[in-house]
């Protein structure tokens, strides 16, 4: 069919036009309508959930490509005086196969530069003893739920460790760690998982690498 015969013929061109109406649409909310209204409600919610100050400087979604990435995210303290939580970005690739997997399907996870600040204080417990309370009085749920994250990346981590009762301070930094592959999908529970993760703790390099199958019964 050639361009003129084409345009003779109103029905193709109209579907033409609304399909590629649609597209564009999708590509307004997604590049510049989505993004900064995710921002606004996931800083709001993620403070109240977690009681500590939350802000993001930036989120990005292509909705063409199925991938977003946050940018700049900061958890305060639960005072508010220090960071307990930061990255630089976070970012994911979602598949089009998590629609008929029934589960959470990510091509990559990318995760630069993140920070943890733990604390234990004079009492036993840490600055986070809260989150992981709250998290325990949560009745489990029936099913687990679905996943497969594939190509998951972390670089440039970073911990620090204020242990208060016995005055002494520690780190871990320089943190790399890479998985190739992790799904509890019935049909990827067997496959073997060769992880590897390097960091420098206390001055001294630290390297360990394997293989597991951290979903079947013999792990």
């Amino acid at each position: 069919m050639d361009a003129k015969e084409f345009i003779r013929k109103p029905i193709l061109r109209k579907t033409a036009l609304w399909s590629l109406g649609i597209l564009v649409g999708i590509g307004v909310l997604g590049f510049l309508a989505a993004p900064p209204l995710v921002k606004y409600f996931a800083q709001q919610k993620l403070s109240e959930m977690l009681h500590r100050p939350v802000t993001i400087e930036g989120i990005r979604i292509n909705p063409y490509t199925l991938s977003a990435s946050v940018r700049g995210f900061e958890m305060k303290e639960r005072d508010g005086a220090g960071t307990a939580v930061k990255f630089d970005e976070l970012a994911v690739n979602l598949q089009a196969e998590s629609l008929v997997r029934g589960g959470f399907v990510l091509q990559e996870i990318r995760l630069a530069n993140p920070y943890v600040h733990v604390v234990r204080n004079e009492d036993g417990t840490y600055n986070f003893t809260d989150l992981v309370e709250e998290i325990l009085k949560q009745p489990p749920s029936e099913e687990p739920s679905r996943f497969s994250l594939n190509n998951i990346q972390l670089s440039g981590g970073r911990i620090d460790f204020d242990d208060r009762p016995l005055k002494a301070r520690h780190a871990v930094t320089d943190m790399t760690l890479g998985v190739p592959f992790l799904s509890n999908l019935p049909s990827h529970v067997d496959i073997e998982v060769q992880p590897a993760f390097s960091a420098i703790i206390d001055g001294s390099r630290f390297a360990v690498g394997g293989e597991a199958k951290p979903f079947t019964e013999t792990r």
